[in-house]
């Protein structure tokens, strides 16, 4: 009887900057036997691309056409073992693309057993990070649908075709995920599996829209946990990798070959306090580095999102304000990295952002990472405050919005700015330019003093300032005036 050790099937290989990856093969075969097993590797249209042929003495032999050829390599033949025979080797340099291998077991020329293993694919990885709504709370209605393609590395560390819901926190192999005791695991999946309705998240959507532009399969290595702090994923000793998020998250990927295309992080609900708020972009600049570093990438691109609205009923909503406006301000810091603007979103509950709204950010994740990870120039960052200049009597201020696609929707009346001077708030009145490229504040009166200006502020803001392809503009503020 043979087994497949490796790959699985669903799997996504990191390619490299050439777009190559090598896929290796493990089989076990539980009995004696005097033949060969032979390894091949098919392309989506049948062609067969490599071949590998070994015999029990371990000798090695490779055919196909020479200008298809991808090169085999033997790394390992154990003979005699209790567990029977294990062979162990690769197909170097795989270009990008979906495959399927098929092994066979022959004794001269009798076909004793074979096997195909599906979908196997040389694509990107990406890690999907932070708290609940990376996790993913929305209602499981109206999910996004799996595509061939889209892959899942699955908190059991098992490859899968991606479906909502993503995340299954008590079938992961590393304790820090688990929400029950060990002994009452077994009893809960099967109880989550069968009852489970919230779950639907941003991965499918983001990873959808990368493979409609680019072609490219992706896998996603789902890592995130709901009520995570920065604390929480604080960079640990690998020894503690399966008591920590971070070791957790740095095990599963180097499990997968140690190299990812990225990463996408929704995460900072958890800093929205007196105490951890003025810390959080410096711990935000610290957990980045941190991972750039343990991958050896000091330029993986990080896209992540800015905190969304929340129906908390506290008239104090400074220190929410004060993490969004951190996450703003963090991107040059972080560089290469894009913040994605969820201000407009709709929720499911107080805090977590509904389904259709977590289609709508993975797709705007897609696009700030088909900018800085794929280098589409088509993209920009979305609209960003810019250049503010008051008329000669300060009755009108013109913001300049940068980093728009096209022009800002038209409308006579723009929501979610407020000023302030000397602590008293101040009326105005804002509208989109005629060029369509500025916002117009428009006051009563001449403003003397210094101002300062916000949009978005408060915990659930009503705003309305988006580009062309519908992206809003960020929380901001305090900014001067």
């Amino acid at each position: 009887m043979i087994t497949v050790l490796e790959p699985s099937a669903h799997c996504v290989y990191q390619r490299d900057c050439e777009g190559a990856a090598d896929i290796p093969f493990a089989v076990r075969i539980s009995s004696e036997f005097g033949g060969t097993i032979e390894a091949r590797l098919l392309a989506e249209d049948g062609e067969a691309i490599g071949r590998a042929i070994v015999n029990r003495e371990g000798t090695l032999s490779t055919g196909i056409r020479e200008e298809t050829l991808v090169t085999a390599r033997l790394e390992r033949v154990s003979v005699g073992t209790r567990e029977g025979i294990w062979i162990a080797g690769g197909f170097e340099r795989v270009p990008t693309g979906s495959y399927r291998m098929e092994l066979f077991v022959r004794d001269g020329e009798v076909e004793r057993e074979s096997l195909c293993v599906e979908a196997v694919h040389v694509g990107d990885l990406w890690v999907l990070a932070g708290q609940s709504n990376m996790e993913g709370c929305g209602k499981l209605v109206g999910v996004e649908q799996p595509e061939d393609g889209i892959c899942c590395y699955y908190m059991g560390d098992r490859w899968g075709i991606a479906e909502e819901p993503l995340h299954w926190f008590n079938e992961s192999l590393d304790p820090v995920h688990w929400r029950v005791p060990e002994e009452e695991l077994g009893t809960t999946v099967v109880c989550e599996r069968r009852n489970r309705s919230i779950g639907a998240g941003l991965g499918l959507a983001f990873a959808k829209e990368v493979r409609r532009h680019e072609g490219v399969p992706v896998g996603l290595i789902v890592c995130a946990y709901g009520g995570s702090s920065m604390a929480d994923w604080g960079p640990v000793r690998m020894d503690e990798s399966g008591s920590t998020l971070y070791g957790a998250l740095l095990r599963r990927v180097r499990k997968l070959g140690g190299r990812v295309k990225g990463c996408l992080w929704y995460q900072g609900e958890a800093e929205a306090n007196e105490r951890d708020a003025p810390l959080y972009a410096e711990r935000l600049r610290t957990w980045v580095a941190s991972l750039r570093e343990d991958l050896r990438d000091s330029a993986l691109p990080f896209v992540y999102a800015q905190l969304s609205t929340v129906h908390f009923m506290d008239a104090n909503s400074s220190w929410w304000n004060a993490v969004q406006e951190e996450q703003r301000l963090a991107e040059e810091a972080l560089a290469p990295a894009a913040m994605v603007p969820t201000v407009d979103a709709t929720l499911s509950d107080i805090i977590h952002v509904g389904t259709e709204s977590m289609k709508e950010i993975g797709r705007r994740m897609a696009w700030q990472a088909l900018r800085i990870a794929y280098g589409r120039q088509a993209y920009e960052t979305g609209p960003r405050p810019g250049v503010m200049r008051w008329n000669e009597e300060r009755t009108l201020l013109r913001l300049e919005i940068e980093g728009a696609h096209g022009k800002l929707h038209d409308s006579d009346r723009v929501y979610g700015f407020s000023v302030e001077a000397d602590d008293v708030p101040v009326p105005v009145k804002a509208a989109v330019s005629q060029d369509g490229r500025s916002i117009e504040l428009r006051f009563e009166e001449p403003v003397s003093a210094v101002g300062l200006l916000r949009h978005g502020a408060g915990f659930n803001p009503t705003v309305n300032v988006a580009d062309s392809k519908g992206i809003p503009l960020p929380v901001f503020g305090p900014l001067e005036i």
